[in-house]
């Protein structure tokens, strides 16, 4: 739930920067002055950026924190292959890269089925052990009805 709620934070900070951008852009073009379009991308680019950053490694985060609860092999720190370097670099923590946040997401997936497989097939037994018992409770009952008007 909290993650939800982070990612329509930064989706928000998003949707103002290019609310600010837009506005801008209107600006330029009716003052007929493309350097303001582009000192205002020199100045502000740095915050989309870092704002793509943190959406990334809060899915990451939440993908690892999943499948360690689902107690599923997690990617290892020291696999390079898996982990965006340049994220640490730019002060970040450890982001996935996208292929190691799809196969994560697949195996979860595949972990949730799996699971809810298995409670379905025991829910069916169970429904059907029910329908069995109630067709013999009826039986019995319409049995004793018939033998007791007798």
């Amino acid at each position: 739930m909290f993650v939800r709620f982070k990612l329509w934070k930064v989706g928000f900070y998003e949707w103002q920067l290019e609310r600010e951008w837009r506005k801008i852009a209107r600006r330029a073009k009716k003052e007929k002055n493309p350097g303001i379009e582009e000192e205002w991308h020199k100045a502000r680019r740095w915050e989309h950026e870092e704002l793509g950053w943190t959406r990334r490694e809060i899915v990451s985060r939440d993908l690892m924190r999943e499948a360690s609860n689902l107690l599923l092999p997690t990617p290892s720190y020291a696999d390079k292959t898996k982990w965006d370097e340049s994220a640490v670099n730019m002060g970040f923590g450890a982001i996935l890269t996208k292929e190691a946040t799809n196969e994560l997401r697949f195996a979860i997936r595949q972990e949730r089925r799996a699971r809810r497989e298995t409670i379905e097939f025991y829910l069916k037994v169970i429904a059907t052990v029910l329908t069995i018992g109630t067709g013999i409770v009826g039986a019995l009952i319409g049995l004793f009805a018939i033998l007791k008007h007798r």
